[in-house]
């Protein structure tokens, strides 16, 4: 039976408005499924706000319930016939209204994580026109995705080769005259310790509270043999070599300020020489004040909470000095 070619045509275009109308409820269909998505996520969000803020509350609770109370005063029982001469007045407080804190969005959370960006690049085979097979050009990049990506710590040996040059004319008269290359200055003489591997035993150690017993099984770990006496004394000197002149530059600069805050804390110091383990040793604390310089803030370790120890530290000092509650120490000024 022949075929009407303009009812295959209209057969054909009926399809295809069939196939546009079904597309376009899909696409609403994933337009309402986006707004659902939306609305649910910001949902959760509050809800996360809302079980923040009671279990806080409930903390606040069982503080005040269970906690201990060091202002708690003994009162004898008053009798049935006693009535207090002067009734507590009553107060009204206003009420107020509490705003909620913004919650940032992950571009406030991350503008400060560098950005490196992973090209993917359309296969060769799919590169041509699947109607005319033209070569296509680049259009632009659209971005997908974001995703954090951390680098674990990695060991290497880093050895520097010295250029060494000769000029060949001299060499043939038996006279080798030799140039060689300028090399950098190690971090400390006969020592394979680089800045990056001494900053990192720093940082576990100061920052991280990590002990040397278990960054010497880290390093382990990471391949490397770094007994922790080596690491102990890599710290102590390049503290006292590179840490110490910028310390003393900075007492210096203190002592020129005009008000300077000092607090002292109790700490305790494991091994130390002359004194039992249980002893209590105090870190003292100096602040420079708001005067719109630079803040300074600088420690120093003493056995004692005497006030010769301040003295001594701020010898110089022609500013007041404000401490908190201290009162073996002639707080206001330092002379």
């Amino acid at each position: 039976m022949p075929v009407n070619m303009e009812d295959y045509i209209r057969l054909l275009e009926t399809m295809v408005e069939q196939q546009k109308i079904h597309i376009q409820s899909q696409d609403a269909r994933i337009l309402e499924q986006e707004q659902d998505i939306a609305q649910l996520r910001a949902l959760v969000d509050e809800l996360r706000l809302l079980k923040s803020g009671l279990e806080e509350t409930l903390e606040e609770f069982k503080r005040q319930l269970f906690g201990t109370k060091s202002e708690k005063t003994k009162t004898p029982p008053a009798s049935a016939g006693d009535e207090p001469e002067n009734p507590p007045a009553k107060t009204t407080v206003k009420e107020h209204t509490r705003t909620k804190k913004k919650k940032a969005t992950r571009d406030e959370r991350y503008a400060d994580i560098p950005v490196r960006d992973v090209i993917i690049p359309v296969p060769g085979k799919d590169r041509l026109c699947p109607y005319c097979n033209a070569e296509m050009i680049l259009l632009g990049y659209k971005q997908v995705r974001t995703e954090l990506r951390i680098t674990p710590a990695k060991v290497e040996r880093v050895r520097y080769m010295q250029e060494e040059l000769i000029c060949p004319e001299c060499r043939k008269d038996g006279d080798g005259t030799i140039v060689q290359a300028q090399t950098p200055v190690p971090l400390m003489a006969h020592s394979p310790a680089s800045p990056s591997v001494v900053a990192y035993v720093m940082f576990e150690k100061s920052f991280v509270s990590v002990p040397y017993y278990r960054q010497e099984a880290c390093m382990a770990q990471l391949g490397l043999e770094l007994p922790r006496e080596t690491m102990a004394n890599w710290y102590i000197k390049c503290a006292m070599e590179y840490f110490q002149p910028v310390y003393d530059q900075m007492h210096r600069l203190l002592l020129q300020r005009d008000i300077i805050h000092a607090d002292e804390t109790t700490c305790q110091v494991l091994h130390e020489k002359g004194k039992a383990a249980e002893s209590i040793s105090y870190m003292w604390m100096y602040l420079s004040g708001s005067d719109g310089l630079a803040p300074i803030v600088l420690y120093e370790y003493q056995a004692g909470r005497s006030g010769v120890f301040p003295k001594a530290f701020l010898e110089g000092f022609s500013g007041i000095v404000q401490c908190d509650g201290y009162s073996g120490y002639n707080c206001r000024t330092a002379n």
